[in-house]
């Protein structure tokens, strides 16, 4: 992440003029950052609606693969799929699916359609966490998301996201008769699970009234909500079920 450098350049892609910036704020779970140069007259790109994209149209990315010595350079290919639901670092991004290269310079770039619109910002950190020795497919956060997420960062400067603070894994439990759901890895200190009561080896099995069977379900729901919400959570302990209230919280990232 840009954030902690010492100074910030960004140079210009007629003629190469480099300017100062300055760090606004940034999100480490999406990799997306917001700086500030003070210039007139910059083009702008444009955003263009990802709702809107279809499998099999054309896609463009964007970047600087390997540094500034293959600066601007550009893959392309197709929509691959649409909203795909990527977990990395407690949180669900809907991500576009394409089989445009993405390397390392290329993340943080732009993904394009055939019009020169945003669509989607290109992640290599999503595609890593996801991808088990295959090529041809890439993730770019959908430029919706990523909206939202700039959005947040340009008012508070970082990125607020509704947690119960847990850290677990998918489970079933054989020894209780084939219980399924999360189970509980680590309590983060003070955020609403750790207020509610819930301790390391608890087994999450419904939140919200709505059945757990994954840490994805996990989340899935508690994206439904909003910092501050009320939910109740079911766990499995020690042969029984316990029902618990749970206040959502703002939990900062790399707290």
């Amino acid at each position: 992440m840009i954030e902690g450098a010492d100074q910030i350049n960004v140079r210009l892609a007629n003629g190469g003029k480099s300017l100062k910036a300055k760090f606004i704020g940034s999100d480490a779970t999406s990799d997306l950052a917001v700086i500030k140069i003070d210039a007139k007259n910059l083009p702008t790109a444009k955003f263009g609606d990802s709702s809107k994209v279809r499998v099999g149209e054309l896609a463009i990315a964007i970047g600087n693969p390997i540094g500034e010595e293959l600066a601007g350079s550009v893959t392309s290919g197709i929509i691959s799929a649409l909203n795909r639901k990527i977990q990395y670092g407690g949180s669900v991004y809907k991500v576009l699916q394409t089989d445009a290269a993405i390397n390392p310079g290329n993340s943080g770039g732009a993904l394009c359609n055939a019009v020169g619109e945003v669509i989607g910002i290109n992640s290599l950190k999503l595609g890593i966490s996801n991808r088990k020795n295959v090529e041809g497919i890439g993730f770019a956060i959908a430029i919706n998301e990523a909206s939202d997420i700039v959005d947040q960062i340009m008012k508070y400067g970082r990125v607020a996201r509704p947690r119960l603070g847990i850290y677990g894994k998918d489970a079933v439990s054989e020894k209780n008769g084939n219980i399924k759901g999360v189970y509980v890895q680590e309590v983060i200190k003070e955020s609403g699970a750790a207020t509610a009561g819930i301790r390391p080896t608890d087994i999450i099995i419904e939140l919200d009234k709505e059945k757990v069977y994954s840490f994805q379900d996990l989340l899935t729901i508690t994206e439904k909500h909003k910092i501050g919400d009320n939910v109740k959570c079911k766990i499995w302990r020690n042969g029984n079920t316990i029902e618990v209230n749970i206040v959502l919280s703002d939990i900062v990232e790399n707290k």
